[in-house]
């Protein structure tokens, strides 16, 4: 003190303030698009952060490894945290799949079903080739028995799919049983020379049905019968048939 003049020391009115930046994750990585029922993995570093997503009623996040799941059509703020505190985000867009296949999916091999979907401008395909062909307007056709996996995909890379059946056709056998017998005799027997196990023979006389047996794997019997007239037998592999 001088006088009275007071004078303070620089120390007594300075105080140290620190302040820290801390960095931001990087910027995140990944598809921002998903479809619906699909899944995009999102990336950002440091590791061991925590996903959030704001919306899980169009997209969800796993917390840990920034797996999305497309939920519904529409878009979700995701949002990942470092462990220093500091976030990032981007917005997820849920994209629809097109409307489901309709139409019959099975056919006997060498037959032709014709698939479609409600949602117009998409290409087909299958994955099978050996077992199913499909042809730019979803005509499927059978090649050989087993099943192939027949996809629809529009525009924004959405798909939907599918599982197509193709059955063998039954082999063909002779119909049995031509001849003639005495007006008071009690007809001939009528069969085929052999059948396949599980397979359905239907016997016509004309159109009319007369009886309906299952394959055992050999010569088929289906009984007498006194009508004179041309007997015919359908055979029947899921829900199509060949006529010997």
């Amino acid at each position: 003190i001088y006088g009275n003049e007071c004078i303070n020391s620089p120390n007594a009115l300075s105080a140290v303030t620190e302040i820290e930046v801390k960095p931001l994750p990087t910027a995140i990585t990944g598809n921002t698009g998903v479809c619906v029922g699909a899944t995009v993995t999102f990336g950002s570093t440091p590791a061991a952060g925590t996903w959030s997503s704001d919306h899980t009623a169009k997209a969800t996040v796993n917390a840990t490894t920034g797996v999305i799941s497309g939920i519904s059509s529409g878009t979700a703020n995701i949002s990942y945290q470092s462990p220093n505190g500091c976030y990032v985000s981007a917005v997820a867009t849920v994209i629809a799949t097109p409307a489901p296949i309709t139409g019959t999916n099975v056919a006997c091999a060498g037959s032709t079903q014709t698939l479609s979907s409600a949602t117009p401008g998409g290409t087909w395909a299958s994955d099978n080739t050996v077992v199913a062909t499909v042809s730019a307007t979803g005509a499927v056709t059978g090649i050989a028995s087993g099943t192939a996996s027949i996809t629809y995909t529009v525009v924004s890379g959405c798909a939907t799919s599918a599982v197509f059946t193709v059955n063998a056709v039954p082999m063909t056998y002779n119909v049995t049983g031509t001849g003639s017998y005495c007006a008071d005799g009690g007809g001939l027997p009528v069969g085929i020379s052999g059948s396949e196990a599980g397979v359905t023979y239907h016997l016509y006389d004309g159109s009319t049905l007369q009886g309906t047996f299952t394959g055992t794997g050999s010569a088929m019997t289906f009984g007498a019968y006194t009508a004179a007239a041309t007997y015919t037998v359908g055979a029947q592999a899921a829900t199509y048939n060949t006529t010997s």
